[in-house]
């Protein structure tokens, strides 16, 4: 997932979050994924809408935290995307409920852009859309209150397509894909090293480190397998953790993208991949002309 330096409550959020704090209701309405990039003199925090909005979230997750905070969570599908686009914009829209009934205007509560750290996006092309749940971890206050009701209908999720207990999907052909069809007990050889295939071994016996990082990207990719993106903030550093897990919920990796600062200031990330159990360390250091990367 993308790394999204300037992230922020905004003004307008604060304003909203003013009500929540008087007695009116927290009440999300929806998530905003985004392309464009932060207007000059602008702030994650001044802003006031999304400048290049490619897709709306509908909210399916609504959990309290007893820190203050909540999570807000929507399934994010590329079904509807016929081009590539750079997932640069996360944004929470919301209103505050007041007791006799009337609400206020739907903002944007909090905002965040990874500019040019962030991840590209694949159209849809055929088959079985991506899938993946984005879970943000937003501040509203301990003693207040908040709507964590989901709308639901007569219809079967969509996660529950290609997962155990639910229904098989189909192909173009109307044929059950061979992913959903009983494992095999052998991988052709041709996949050794390649996209969506299987990782090669080292001389160590252990996964090449770059192998690592396509091999994650890869499970993201596969029908049938879900990702779960959450965005925590502490101390105005930004943490990402995406778990991928099969159509039976068993998780098959973890990513943990973690903002840190250098002692001059300058911006850090530092990204740990597990899959299964090969660990791979990546850490990249912005400098004064661009960023640096380790891999360990």
């Amino acid at each position: 997932m993308g790394k999204f330096i300037d992230n922020a409550i905004t003004d307008a959020g604060r304003i909203l979050l003013a009500d929540v704090q008087m007695g009116a209701v927290f009440t999300p309405t929806k998530i905003v994924i985004g392309s464009g990039k932060m207007p000059p003199g602008t702030t994650a925090r001044t802003i006031s809408a999304v400048v290049t909005p490619v897709i709306e979230l509908t909210i399916n997750k609504k959990e309290r935290a007893n820190d203050g905070t909540v999570v807000i969570g929507g399934i994010y599908s590329n079904e509807t995307i016929r081009e590539d686009f750079y997932f640069r914009e996360l944004a929470l829209f919301a209103k505050a409920v007041k007791s006799d009934g009337s609400a206020t205007q739907e903002v944007l509560y909090s905002y965040g852009n990874a500019g040019e750290l962030a991840d590209l996006m694949p159209a849809y092309t055929s088959g079985s859309p991506v899938e993946r749940q984005i879970d943000l971890v937003t501040y509203i206050g301990n003693d207040t209150k908040v709507d964590v009701t989901v709308t639901s209908g007569m219809y079967i999720s969509k996660v529950e397509k290609g997962a155990a207990g639910g229904v098989a999907t189909l192909d173009s052909n109307k044929k059950v894909p061979k992913e959903q069809l009983p494992s095999l007990d052998f991988v052709p050889t041709s996949e050794k090293g390649k996209p969506n295939g299987v990782a090669t071994l080292d001389s160590t016996g252990k996964v090449p480190p770059e192998q690592m990082i396509n091999a994650f990207d890869a499970l993201a990719m596969q029908p049938g397998h879900r990702t779960t993106d959450t965005l925590s903030t502490q101390d105005n550093l930004d943490t990402w953790t995406s778990v991928i897990t099969d159509a039976g919920g068993r998780e098959l990796a973890r990513k943990v993208d973690k903002e840190g600062k250098q002692q001059d200031g300058k911006a850090m990330w530092t990204t740990t991949i597990t899959i299964g159990d090969k660990t791979v360390t990546v850490t990249d250091k912005e400098t004064a002309t661009g960023w640096t990367r380790e891999v360990k």
